[in-house]
């Protein structure tokens, strides 16, 4: 919401908001229900989901490289492979 506000008040970022967006803001708690029952039933020890905070860009992009080498690490030992140099 405090992006929504911030946008909505800055006048070089309040083109970027829509009727839509607010309507849609609106079903915030629906979609985070939903959400959670997704990852609730696709979550797998295989595929597992990691959520990453994307408010701020520069920090989730590194969070997501950094969680990618984490889980083929993992995989490669399973297979008696190491990687280094991460």
């Amino acid at each position: 919401m405090a992006r929504f506000n911030e946008r909505q008040t800055n006048p070089m970022k309040a083109w970027k908001l829509t009727a839509e967006d607010w309507r849609n803001r609106e079903k915030f708690d629906e979609y985070v229900e939903c959400a959670n029952e997704m990852f609730e039933k696709t979550d797998s020890f295989n595929a597992p989901w990691v959520l990453i905070s994307g408010n701020n860009k520069h920090y989730a992009r590194i969070k997501v490289l950094r969680e990618t080498i984490t889980h083929l690490k993992q995989a490669a030992g399973q297979k008696g492979l190491t990687i280094t140099n991460f």
